[in-house]
């Protein structure tokens, strides 16, 4: 046993006598916080950029807009600037569309 799991156990709500919760005391047994769930980020991103290829499918002249920062000191703002978006498909020498999903700069395998 993990010394962390002996924590949990020194902690627990039964062992300091917290029979119910009770919305007004703080839980000890609980973080402030959720914790970030691994692979949440990277799965959003990919949801996002594959919205994007829909919308290039849609309109060959999508650019995506993003914010930036410019200046510096009390010239600081923010600006809108075009980032090209590359398709990811292309036509096979049959015709046929041929797409690789990417995250990052690599393309990702599937099996």
């Amino acid at each position: 046993m993990y010394w962390f799991a002996y924590l949990n156990i020194i902690l627990s709500p039964s062992t300091l006598g917290i029979d119910h919760a009770d919305p007004e005391e703080p839980h000890l047994h609980r973080r402030s916080r959720p914790r970030p769930r691994p692979g949440r980020q990277p799965r959003a991103k990919l949801v996002e950029r594959l919205a994007e290829q829909k919308a290039l499918l849609a309109d060959a002249s999508y650019v995506r807009r993003v914010q930036r920062w410019t200046g510096k000191g009390d010239e600081r703002r923010q600006v809108e600037k075009q980032q090209r978006v590359r398709p990811w498909w292309r036509v096979d020498a049959s015709g046929g569309l041929v797409m690789s999903v990417y995250h990052g700069t690599r393309p990702i395998e599937f099996e």
